[in-house]
């Protein structure tokens, strides 16, 4: 998983240099850690986010998907 996360900062992100290619693998890899920790409950919001996020955004764009998913589901139920 790393080399494809490494892969994909580095089309992304590679003419602004090393450094920010650095933070993109950074965060796209605390970012995928990260979502295979969330309950499995939302496992139905990862697969929807990382079909339509990651392969233009990344792994911490498809985290900031599913995190604004999950509280709007919250903020949801309350109404």
């Amino acid at each position: 998983m790393r080399k494809s996360i490494i892969d994909h900062c580095r089309n992304m992100m590679g003419e602004f240099g090393a450094s920010l290619v650095k933070v993109c693998v950074d965060q796209d890899i605390r970012a995928y850690e990260a979502l295979a920790s969330y309950d499995p409950k939302h496992r139905a919001i990862i697969d929807r986010c990382r079909s339509m996020m990651l392969s233009t955004g990344g792994w911490n764009i498809v985290q900031v998907c599913v995190d604004q998913d999950i509280e709007a589901e919250r903020a949801l139920e309350n109404y």
